[in-house]
């Protein structure tokens, strides 16, 4: 799928724990995200992450929640981050609201 370049905040969350961590997207598509991160993620885990598009790039802010899993995993250790490439599952689209992950029909754990 083509890539769009597109840095936008994203909030990954570990479904085991519900652990969260900040990061920014570099560049997304309708199957794939690769985010920055200082979450300790592994390949082949699944994360959720929570991207949220400014109303600047749509009519109104709109979040997408994701089911994504992590293909790969750059570290950087001198700029002390981790590039994360990881494929999309599932997502929802939710305009103008406060999402919470618990209501979603992908929701791990349910």
């Amino acid at each position: 799928m083509p890539r769009l370049s597109l840095q936008v905040p994203v909030v990954l969350i570990f479904p085991e724990s519900g652990t969260r961590f900040d990061g920014r997207t570099r560049d997304l598509s309708s199957s794939g995200v690769f985010f920055y991160t200082d979450a300790p993620v592994t390949e082949q885990q699944e994360v959720e992450l929570l991207m949220t598009f400014p109303s600047e790039l749509t009519r109104s802010s709109i979040q997408v929640a994701c089911l994504a899993r992590v293909l790969r995993v750059e570290r950087d250790p001198v700029a002390a981050n981790t590039g994360v490439a990881a494929a999309i599952q599932k997502f929802d689209f939710h305009a103008g609201e406060d999402l919470d992950f618990s209501h979603l029909p992908f929701r791990m754990g349910n």
